[in-house]
């Protein structure tokens, strides 16, 4: 079993040279909140980056110095997290060289829930007809970046939300295919083609058309296999719900199985945590990741 620390925040590292973005480990975002259809929502474009930051050391401000300095930007949708990112004008992707090898993501933001912790882009409606609208639109989207997609090795592709696994099979499959179409290398170079669930969504017949559809690898946000503090950060997977979800993929035959853990959950203690890692370690995913609050 793969232990992996993965900090999402470093899918980016962005530096400027000769006037010139250059990009590394790409992640292009595909996703529409027009969409939505809210007219209160509104698409902010950041480029993100981690080793310089405009305001000086944020670090050592205070609370107070931090609010003066607007630190806690407002946003539509964090990926990495809002503090990583800092508005850029005229800026255009015509501009950025890219790195042969790139990885694709795919936001899905339909929820069940709103769990507490949670600061992504998500809307607790799951008519299918606005999930009908929203792929629709990302199909689009994709169109917009042909160039860009048609051109490059893709090596990862990460459908992520939201919970993708809200949406049906024939949807992720027609997300799939489409990329597959504008490059056709697809399946013969991405190491990775993944999908976040949740696990009180994990069918054995659905996860399998997903399988079928391109999928080889399940993010499955488990949190904790505390009750209380999944309780208390307003999630539905009690720790039976979690340990048949996990089988049930490994059932299914995904070449990995991850599994989300989180660090800070309120109410936390280093014995609970431990409780947690040790069933956890019984049930045998492939990878567990660990992300701080």
């Amino acid at each position: 079993m793969q232990l992996s620390f993965r900090a999402r925040e470093k899918l980016f590292e962005i530096g400027k040279y000769e006037s010139k973005f250059f990009i590394h480990a790409v992640g292009i975002f595909f996703w529409s909140p027009n969409a939505i259809l809210n007219k209160n929502l509104v698409k902010y474009t950041y480029i993100c980056t981690l080793e310089n930051n405009l305001y000086g050391n944020i670090s050592e401000m205070s609370l107070a110095e931090k609010i003066r300095n607007n630190e806690f930007r407002p946003e539509v949708y964090t990926y990495p997290t809002p503090r990583a990112y800092l508005p850029i004008k005229d800026f255009s992707l015509d501009k950025v060289q890219f790195s042969d090898d790139i990885n694709l993501y795919v936001h899905i933001p339909f929820c069940k829930q709103i769990c507490s912790y949670c600061g992504y882009l998500k809307i607790i409606d799951n008519s299918p007809l606005i999930k009908e609208i929203y792929v629709d639109c990302i199909i689009k989207e994709m169109e917009m970046y042909k160039k860009i997609i048609r051109t490059r090795t893709i090596r990862t592709l990460h459908i992520g939300g939201g919970t993708p696994s809200l949406l049906s099979p024939e949807n992720i499959r027609k997300i799939i295919e489409k990329i597959a179409e504008i490059n056709p290398k697809l399946f013969m170079t991405a190491q990775e083609i993944s999908l976040e669930a949740s696990p009180e969504t994990i069918e054995y017949k659905i996860f399998l058309a997903y399988k079928k559809a391109g999928i080889n690898r399940v993010s499955i946000g488990i949190q904790s296999l505390d009750d209380q503090e999944i309780l208390l950060c307003n999630r539905k997977n009690t720790s039976q719900v979690s340990a048949k979800a996990i089988k049930l993929l490994q059932k299914v035959g995904f070449k990995n199985v991850v599994v989300d853990l989180m660090i800070g959950i309120q109410g936390q203690t280093v014995k609970s945590f431990e409780n947690t890692i040790h069933k956890l370690i019984k049930l045998r995913p492939d990878t567990i990741e660990l992300y701080a609050l």
